[in-house]
């Protein structure tokens, strides 16, 4: 038995040009999605780290004031006490309003009942406030 060599026709040899064009076009398209996806994951993990950042020096300084006893009266702003860079420590002076809750919106309260402690931290164009209350 002899076998047939013949080639197939020129139309179904292999791919033409246009058909190699779209394939490398379609191709070009997903690789470059698939490089503006890791570039935005790679900005967020850079967001999710700085706010990290801020987050821990914040929750240091929390942890430090609440140990403290706070007298004053009036309202304060100070450097944190951590000496962190880009840390301020407000303190607001509370007094039991009608009803039985805490209001420490006035500048100056003569006998304070607790004290509202606000760490603020800067990083560069990010920032974090965390609140907490501090009963007497």
């Amino acid at each position: 038995m002899m076998r047939s060599t013949a080639r197939p026709s020129g139309r179904t040899a292999g791919l033409t040009l246009i058909e190699v064009m779209i394939a490398v076009l379609v191709l070009g398209v997903g690789v470059i999605g698939a490089a503006g996806l890791q570039a935005t994951a790679l900005n967020a993990t850079r967001t999710a780290e700085a706010t990290q950042r801020l987050a821990a020096t914040a929750r240091s300084e929390l942890d430090v004031v609440r140990g403290m006893a706070f007298t004053t009266t009036e309202a304060t702003t100070t450097n944190c006490v951590t000496s962190a860079t880009g840390c301020t420590l407000a303190v607001l002076p509370c007094f039991v309003a009608s009803g039985g809750t805490l209001d420490c919106t006035l500048a100056m309260v003569s006998e304070p009942a607790a004290h509202a402690v606000v760490v603020h931290v800067v990083e560069n164009d990010r920032e974090l406030r965390l609140r907490t209350v501090v009963l007497r």
